[in-house]
C-alpha cells in the first residue's frame, strides 16, 4: 500500500525518489517544489476547517476534551480516565 501511494505521489510530481545517503539499496523521498506548495495550501485548509469545527465549542471545549478522552480510554479497554 505504501509503495502504491509513493508511486502515485511521484507520478503527480509531488515527491521524488533520491539515492539514500548511507544505504545504496534504499531510496529517500523528497518533496518537490510542487509538493511543498500543495502541502502549504493543504495546511491552511486544514487549519481553517479545524477552526470552523471547534470554534463553536467555546466554554464547552473542556467537556468535549473529557468526552474524547473517555472515548479513547474505552476504545483502548481502560475502565476510566482520571479527571
Amino acid at each position: 500500500m505504501t509503495s502504491q501511494v509513493v508511486r502515485t505521489l511521484e507520478k503527480k510530481g509531488l515527491v521524488a525518489r533520491v539515492a539514500h545517503p548511507s544505504d545504496a539499496r534504499a531510496k529517500s523521498l523528497r518533496p518537490t517544489q510542487e509538493g511543498l506548495e500543495l502541502a502549504a495550501r493543504a495546511i491552511i485548509l486544514v487549519e481553517k476547517t479545524d477552526e470552523a469545527l471547534f470554534s463553536s465549542l467555546d466554554e464547552s471545549s473542556a467537556c468535549f476534551v473529557r468526552l474524547l478522552q473517555r472515548l479513547l480510554a474505552e476504545t483502548n479497554g481502560e475502565d476510566s480516565v482520571s479527571e
